[in-house]
């Protein structure tokens, strides 16, 4: 006779349970191997958004900048175009270069050359701005790069309305960087300060336990565009149908009507040539408009605590208004445009934080900006040549950066 098998032991030999067994050592293996992912299949497009796809790089990298610039587009845009003009590259104005440069920079080599030369001294600096980051969003960043166990000698926060004041980003636990960076201790304390609601943080926090139990709950579109790709590659055979025509050159391509090629010549001049009109104000209206005292009031928060971190790590604090076109400032109302800069100087102040006004030292015009709320190459120039003389003309700023008693090169 043969011996009984209880149901619990069919299940443990089954081949469901043993699926699941290679679907968990698998898994493990992939968490090793690659810790952040697999970022070579990883559509970032989709799973994080590719504002956020420089984060765990940066905060992995073992480099230990001497300067971290943290804050939104603002920083960002200049950063791109003055490096470069500095390094003789096209730069470009289109979608594709937008999402697959700018928002994945993570230098400014243009300024750390300033810096250089003033200090007599090679000055190393980190990007982390994020494009449509918002206070909290910097505060989490700055948070995450200091934990990871990097200190620089000096962090420059750059700051626009738009870091107080977003309609399109009203819940800070729905953001890219938050999704991507927020742990346990950062969401429990969130909902515990009231700076999130209870009712949208839950499902978040669910979120996060889940992805802490098996990363395989994110990454299983990985694992699968990662097999296609691999299978691909051994058979010599298309991942999938319309990979396979772009092969076999079958594709169907009608040609183009005389208005769909003047269409297109428009387009591939316009990658190398800002457009100048100011377009986004349009989207800045709907960003701002109405005005969010709820959302000032939290965010004005996280600016303190960006404030309180980065002195309890005794790292020396620039904060610096970005300049913007009189069209876009003109886009909030008066008051709430005073209330924004007079908050800030203030908490700055009370907290001896220098804060910092270029549009008080510096002329720029129309042809500084690629639209209404970014500098573009000529503009950044000034910029950053502002910048570079407010540190350097300050001792202790210097002092810092060089670690030397007596300076030397700075004029």
């Amino acid at each position: 006779m043969a011996p009984h098998t209880t149901p619990a032991i069919k299940a443990l030999t089954g081949t469901t349970f043993s699926c699941l067994v290679c679907l968990v050592v698998f898994n493990i293996a992939i968490n090793v191997l690659f810790p952040a992912g697999l970022p070579k299949f990883q559509d970032t497009a989709n799973l994080w958004g590719t504002q956020v796809a420089k984060l765990p790089p940066l905060m992995q990298s073992k480099e230990n900048a001497d300067v971290l610039i943290v804050g939104a587009s603002g920083i960002l845009f200049p950063s791109v175009r003055c490096d470069d003009a500095y390094y003789k590259r096209q730069t470009r104005y289109d979608d594709w270069y937008m999402k697959y440069n700018i928002w994945k920079y993570s230098k400014s080599d243009y300024f750390a050359s300033l810096l250089s030369k003033r200090l007599n001294k090679d000055i190393s600096i980190a990007n982390s701005a994020v494009g449509g980051c918002m206070m909290s969003d910097q505060y989490l960043i700055l948070n995450k790069y200091l934990a990871s166990g990097k200190k620089p000698k000096m962090v420059l926060l750059f700051s626009g309305p738009k870091d107080f004041m977003d309609n399109h980003r009203t819940k800070i636990e729905k953001t890219s960087t938050y999704v991507q960076l927020a742990d346990f201790p950062i969401r429990v304390g969130d909902i515990l300060q009231g700076n999130t609601r209870l009712e949208t943080a839950v499902p978040e926090l669910t979120e996060a336990v889940m992805q802490s139990i098996s990363s395989f709950y994110y990454y299983r579109e990985d694992y699968r565009a990662m097999l296609a790709h691999e299978t691909s590659q051994i058979t010599h055979r298309p991942e999938d149908l319309k990979k396979a025509m772009a092969m076999l050159g079958t594709e169907e391509k009608a040609p183009l009507t005389k208005k769909q090629q003047e269409e297109a010549k428009e387009r591939a001049d316009a990658k190398f040539a800002p457009s100048k009109d100011a377009k986004d104000l349009a989207l800045f209206k709907k960003i701002y408009l109405p005005v969010n005292e709820a959302q000032f009031a939290t965010q004005t928060k996280y600016f303190e605590k960006i404030i309180a971190l980065a002195q309890s790590h005794n790292i020396p604090l620039q904060v610096i208004f970005m300049p913007l076109t009189p069209q876009h400032t003109a886009v909030l109302p008066p008051q709430t445009w005073a209330n924004y800069k007079k908050t800030v100087r203030t908490l700055a102040a009370n907290a001896h934080v220098p804060c910092w006004d270029p549009v008080q030292d510096v002329q720029f015009n129309g042809d500084d900006f690629e639209d209404s709320a970014h500098l573009d190459a000529a503009g950044g120039q000034k910029f950053f040549k502002y910048l570079t003389d407010r540190i350097c003309d300050d001792p202790r700023v210097c002092q810092t950066l060089t670690d030397r008693n007596v300076l030397i090169g700075q004029h």
